[in-house]
Formats: structure tokens, sequence, C-alpha cells
């Protein structure tokens, strides 16, 4: 069921009564997907649109605890989580920058910001560690994007889809599961003075293939772009590389349906 946008009078009283040291002076709305994003100059304020979000906000402050002073560049910290109407919302001190305009890539200084994009996936894809996150089997993911998205569809299509993303999916088995960002759009790369300084939407991190994270450079910059940060990325990239960034690629918009 789709719920109406949260107005700003309702964030600005939802925080009010909850966090009442906090400031709301020139609150604005940031949008969002999964959550409705609020900001002032000293805050971020994230509201789960639906209690199937819950988790991600869960995961998002679990993922930045276990990372804080472990990557090059600024992370949310010191999340803050309440709840209100019966859905939860999590809030942390805002990291200062512009989005990284992906034309940047291509421009004077393409190479040091291609080199830190690399130097900071490098950092992130840890190997497995059970204890940062839970593993997620592609099988149980498979099934529920079946479940959940297909069963949208007509029927002949739906099988015809289901039958395509499993085949996909046995073939791309991810040699070394690593911890990824599975959500690494250029607005979460925050930008000042022309070096990277922040890296947040951190909700949907999980343990998964390093390919899913390139798929959004894909979607950005296509593969010229891949190839500057790849100069500067250290981790094994593994097998039909390739074929794995374009079948996240193609198959990305189905977490967000899921998630809408």
């Amino acid at each position: 069921v789709k719920t109406k946008n949260m107005e700003l009078s309702e964030a600005k009283t939802a925080i009010e009564s909850s966090l009442p040291n906090f400031s709301t002076k020139d609150l604005c709305s940031l949008g969002g997907q999964t959550t409705w994003t609020f900001a002032t100059s000293e805050h971020v304020f994230k509201f789960a649109r639906t209690k199937k979000v819950a988790p991600l906000l869960k995961n998002e402050k679990k993922i930045s605890a276990k990372l804080t002073n472990e990557l090059p560049v600024e992370i949310p910290h010191s999340i803050t989580s309440r709840e209100w109407s019966a859905l939860p919302y999590s809030s942390y001190p805002i990291i200062h920058g512009n989005a990284l305009n992906p034309n940047l890539l291509f421009g004077a200084h393409g190479t040091s910001i291609a080199q830190q994009i690399g130097e900071l996936l490098t950092s992130f894809h840890i190997a497995e560690n059970s204890e940062l996150t839970n593993k997620q089997d592609s099988n149980v993911t498979v099934d529920i994007t079946d479940k959940e998205t297909f069963s949208r569809l007509p029927v002949p299509m739906r099988f015809a889809a289901g039958y395509a993303l499993r085949k996909a999916t046995t073939l791309l088995k991810p040699e070394r599961p690593s911890l990824i960002h599975s959500n690494l759009k250029f607005h979460h790369l925050h930008m000042k003075n022309d070096q990277l300084v922040g890296l947040t939407g951190l909700s949907k991190a999980r343990i998964g293939d390093i390919a899913h994270d390139f798929s959004s450079i894909f979607a950005e910059v296509g593969w010229k772009g891949i190839d500057d940060v790849l100069r500067f990325y250290k981790r094994p990239l593994g097998g039909k590389f390739e074929e794995r960034v374009e079948f996240f690629y193609w198959t990305a918009p189905l977490h967000d349906i899921n998630y809408a």
C-alpha cells in the first residue's frame, strides 16, 4: 500500500517531540526512495516509509558502527534511533559536501576523483565477516524477487522473467563475497573542493558481489568511468566481471520496486 508523503510540518513535529535537543531550524526535504529524508545544517533525519524499511535503518546503524575509522572518508556516525507513528526513524550529524557530478570524472580532476573512488571501494570491500552483517543467500534473494516483484507481471512474462533471473544468478556466483555498499549512486558520494569527503546511503550494505557496486558506477559513467576507477582498485575482480556488472545494472531496479 502506498503511503502518503510526509509533510515538512509532520517531520518537524516528530523531531521536536522525540529529539527535543535537536534543532529543526531551516529543516528541508531531501526526498528519498525508501525513506522520507529531511535535513538541517546540523543533522539528517530519515523516516521509514513502511515497516518493511525498518530493518534497513537498523542495518545502516550497525554497518556505520563497524566501519567507523575504517574508510578514507566520513560516513554517518553517532546514529540516533527513534520511533514516530509506529515507524522508526534515525538521525546523524550531516556530512557537508555536494553530490558527486558524474561529469567530473571526465574533467580536469577526473583521474584524482577516480583514484579516490577506487581507494574508497578497496577499503569498503573487506572480506566476508559474519560479524559485520548477515550474508544474504542469493537463492533467497531470487525467491523474494520472484514472489514480490515478478508476481505482479502477467503469467507468461512472470515465468519467463523468473527463469531468466534464476539462470543468470546460477551463472554469476561471486567468487569472493565481500561487504558491498549495494546502493552506490553518486548522490551518496559527497565532494568538497574536488575531494571525496563522505559516503552515505549505507542502509542496504550487505555481504555480496563487488560487481554490484561497480554496476552503479556503470549506470553513471559507463565502462570508461569504471576502467578509470579500476586503475586504483586493489581487490580481485573475479571471473566474468563485465557480465556480472551488467547483470546487476539490469536487475538493480527490482530492489527499489520491492521497497517502494
